[in-house]
């Protein structure tokens, strides 16, 4: 008889088990039950098996070497394996075809060479070995394709070299492992893909070199406890690798090596003398500057020993000692220190603890706390600039906002309460429930802190805009009108902090940190203004975007809006343009006070000539007035490029004329004012014209007809997409002859150039009040909103006609493809119609032919 005669004799009483699952033509699946300690394993078994089956009270151990090389065997099926104990010695050594192994939950011993070389071998499941005590010497020795191990709860022995070149294996776990009391030497050597090792709290026996030539290493991880085996692990490291040890998740100072092995067992008896040693001497080489964090595993140490290692305690004189170095150091240090990353790209500031992060902040934000965006200003004018920035105190402001609340079930009302009262986020009431709903993360109808600060940094974010400004008097003037008239944030972009400049402490460091990220200089700005970021202005916006008409409509409907919303409380913005519009949180908000003033005071202290009124201007009459509106202007205190936006214009050609802006400049000057609470005049500083005297013109008194016309001009230029006077980058006007057109501006020059222009009727009609050469005929904003332009009808039905025009286009278009189509068919047909026409032709021309012939033969 053959092989497979003999093989099939030997298996009695159970070769049916193994005959029955093979498949007879190919054995691409073949199945072994092993029911019995004393079944024979033939040859052929052991040759062609693919799944293996242990079942029944009758195995408690598969025996030394019983299934060795097997080199088919895939799969192992122990889920009826009720009484095993024990996986011997080399019971699957080098099965090469092995996929995974799940430990049964009676198994208390896995042997020597139990799973030697079974390098497909990805994964061991040992979720259910709860019974597993010993896992046996070279047990899973070469398994190169296992990823990873955590070890079960039970096990107290791992033996010898067990987990020896498992080349892909990239994690050990072993911190449920409690009963873990011993490693054995070489346990997890040659490892080349080993990146963390996670001890158990009890482990008593470490042997010697268990990590060795594990290059990857990232982390260890290991309890506190007996120094010797800290000692045995950073032994058994390689040099650049012992700063990745973490005892006790405190970074275990050895890790920085700043003292030599031997110093280190010398000490060996009180671990806590060790730790301050350690990390005294390492806080001493970072204050030194030996230890210059230039290497990854120096970065990860660092990384390491702030996170760990460094409480909040500053009566610590080791954290005092690394504060104080910080505080004092050259601020490229301090830049390297906290930018520094580790493996995963932590920077060290992110894990540093609070003094520390403190220190950090005010060492390298812009006055300690804002982190400006590195690259040029969004926006830079005469007398101010503007800067995006990250704050990283947000956090703490929305925390401050909320506290009054706390205590209070925060409902749906008193969310909207307080959105209103934080004046950053629209409060409408049809948007209130959306807002309510994203806030109320754990669906309880009520927002905790947690869940209102979270909402405001997920909405608004950190990033905030900072305008430095020069002139106090401007700043002041921005201030005072949110603050003192309660403006509604809806219209105006409320503001959220500030900060004086001049006398803050530290000035020198946040002048630096300016220049290096912006490129500007801060040093002759005295006041800082934190606002809101918007993601656009309308400049951005109208060149980016390049809204449709219907947009503009919608647009500029909200900057009416906002205005009337000034108007209403007596304020006039005196600078209404493209840059001080800003989009935040999907509407259009007024930006930029500064050139603000009360209704009925004097305007032209700081202005935009480009979006003046006619009244605005003055033309120099005499020699005498041009002499005295120059030294008028040379007198004044502000800066050169503010004396260069009120020079004089000058027009071209023979006749000359000069032209200049109402303008002056404030001073602050003790007048008397009546107290209305004590019913008494008073002394009191108000900021007044410095000097009227001193000027050949008028000042013009502020209304509501000044913004108008500039929202007139904001119009136009958003309308025809061009200016309605030429203007520079600032909207000023900078040329004689264009001034000219402005001081002499006639209605009759209006309808001329709205006509010309203008081609939207109800555009036209809007424009035709607001560009009026007298104030007195410009209307208000209120009655300007009842115009047909901004209704909401009439703009739905211009977004109607739109869509219908774009339908007719779309089926012009269709048309007039079909009727290309149509043509080029008949010209098809025509040609096929000429091809026919020719060959009947031809045929009737033959036939004729032959009829003739036939004629002459007949008549011959």
């Amino acid at each position: 008889m053959d092989d497979s005669d003999s093989g099939s004799d030997s298996g009695s009483g159970s070769g049916s088990d193994y005959s029955s699952a093979r498949d007879e033509s190919s054995f691409e699946h073949v199945e072994f039950v092993y029911d019995s300690e004393d079944k024979e394993i033939t040859e052929e078994i052991k040759r062609t098996m693919t799944k293996l089956i242990v079942r029944g009270p009758n195995v408690k151990t598969i025996k030394e070497g019983v299934f060795k090389e097997c080199a088919k065997l895939k799969e192992i099926d122990f889920t009826e394996a009720t009484a095993l104990e024990t996986i011997g010695d080399e019971a699957f050594r080098k099965c090469p075809s092995l996929l995974a192994f799940k430990c049964p939950s009676n198994v208390k011993t896995i042997g020597k060479d139990a799973f030697y070389e079974c390098a497909k071998l990805k994964e061991i499941d040992f979720t259910e070995a709860t019974a597993l005590e010993t896992i046996g010497g070279w047990a899973f020795f070469y398994c190169s394709s296992l990823l990873a191990f955590k070890c079960p709860s039970n096990v107290k022995t791992i033996k010898e070299q067990a987990f020896l070149r498992c080349k892909k294996l990239k994690e050990f776990d072993f911190t449920k492992a409690t009963a873990l009391e011993t490693i054995e030497e070489w346990a997890f050597s040659d490892c080349p893909s080993l990146e963390n090792v996670y001890f158990a709290p009890n482990v008593t026996v470490v042997g010697k070199s268990i990590l060795k030539d594990c290059p990857k290493l990232q982390s260890l991880k290991i309890p506190s406890g007996n120094p010797a085996i800290h000692i045995r692990l950073y032994t058994s490291l390689n040099e650049d690798q012992k700063h990745l040890i973490t005892l006790n998740d405190i970074v275990n100072v050895y890790a920085c090596n700043p003292i030599k092995n031997s110093e280190l067992l010398e000490n060996s008896g009180e671990e806590k003398s060790i730790l301050h040693q350690v990390r005294e001497k390492y806080i001493g080489s970072i204050v030194d500057g030996t230890r210059r964090l230039l290497s990854i595993p120096e970065r990860n140490g660092w990384l390491q020993f702030l996170a760990n290692n460094m409480g909040d305690g500053t009566d610590d004189p080791d954290m005092s000692k690394l504060l104080d170095y910080l505080e004092t150091v050259d601020i490229e240090r301090v830049r390297q220190l906290a930018e520094t990353k580790d493996q995963s790209e932590r920077t060290a500031k992110s894990v540093a603890s609070k003094h520390i992060q403190e220190v950090f902040e005010d060492r390298l934000f812009f006055l300690g706390r804002y982190d400006i965006a590195r690259g040029p200003p969004i926006h830079q004018s005469a007398t101010c600039v503007v800067v995006k920035a990250t704050d990283a105190k947000m956090r703490e402001y929305f925390e401050a906002e909320y506290k009054p609340y706390e205590g209070r079930e925060v409902d749906e009302e008193l969310f909207q309460e307080i959105l209103g009262k934080l004046k950053l986020i629209p409060h409408d009431k049809e948007n209130i429930k959306g807002l309510f709903q994203r806030a109320d993360v754990d669906r309880t109808k009520k927002i905790s802190k947690e869940e209102f600060v979270d909402f405001c940094l997920a909405e608004i974010g950190g990033n905030v805009v900072l305008k430095l400004m020069q002139n106090k008097d401007q700043f002041c003037r921005e201030v005072e009108r949110r603050e003192q008239n309660k403006l509604d944030s809806k219209y105006v972009v409320g503001s959220i902090g500030k900060h004086d400049l001049v006398h803050s402490s530290g000035k020198d460091t946040a002048n630096q940190t300016f220049r290096e990220k912006v490129g500007v200089s801060a040093e002759n700005y005295s006041n800082v203004l934190v606002m809101p970021y918007g993601d656009r202005n309308l400049d951005t916006i109208f060149r980016s975007e390049r809204p449709t008409p219907i947009t503009v409509r919608n647009l500029m409907k909200q900057v009416g809006e906002a205005l009337q919303h000034l108007h209403k409380m007596k304020i006039i913005h005196g600078d209404i343009k493209m840059l001080n519009v800003v989009r935040i949180t999907h509407l259009l908000e007024l930006i930029d006070l500064d050139a603000s003033t009360k209704n009925g005071d004097s305007a032209g202290s700081k202005f935009s000539s480009g979006v003046l009124p006619p009244e605005m201007t003055y033309k120099l009459n005499t020699r005498e007035e041009l002499e005295m509106y120059e030294r008028y202007v040379q007198n004044g205190t502000a800066s050169d490029d503010e004396k260069q936006k009120r020079k004089v214009l000058v027009t071209t050609g023979q006749d000359k004329q000069y032209f200049v802006v109402r303008s002056f400049w404030e001073e602050e000057q003790e007048v008397e004012l009546w107290d209305d609470f004590n019913k008494v005049y008073k002394i009191k500083k108000k900021l007044m014209p410095m000097n009227m005297n001193g000027l050949p013109y008028g000042l013009v008194k502020a209304d509501a007809s000044l913004d108008v016309w500039s929202f007139g001009v904001l119009l136009f230029e958003l309308v025809t997409k061009e200016p309605l006077f030429k203007v520079n980058n600032e909207n000023d006007i900078t040329d004689g002859d264009v001034m000219r057109q402005l001081h002499n501006w006639t209605d009759e020059d209006m309808k001329i150039i709205l006509n010309r222009k203008v081609t939207d009727k109800y555009a036209r009609e809007v424009l035709q009040h607001m560009l009026c050469r007298e104030p007195t005929d410009r209307w208000t904003m209120e009655k300007l909103l009842e115009l047909d332009y901004f209704k909401p009808e009439q703009v739905q039905a211009a977004n109607e006609l739109m869509k219908r025009i774009e339908t007719t286009t779309a089926r012009t278009e269709t048309t007039v493809a079909r009727t290309e189509t149509i043509a080029a068919r008949t010209e098809t047909i025509a040609l096929e119609n000429r091809e026919i026409i020719k060959t009947n032709f031809d045929q009737i021309h033959k036939a004729l032919k032959s009829v003739l012939s036939h004629q002459k033969v007949a008549n011959s």
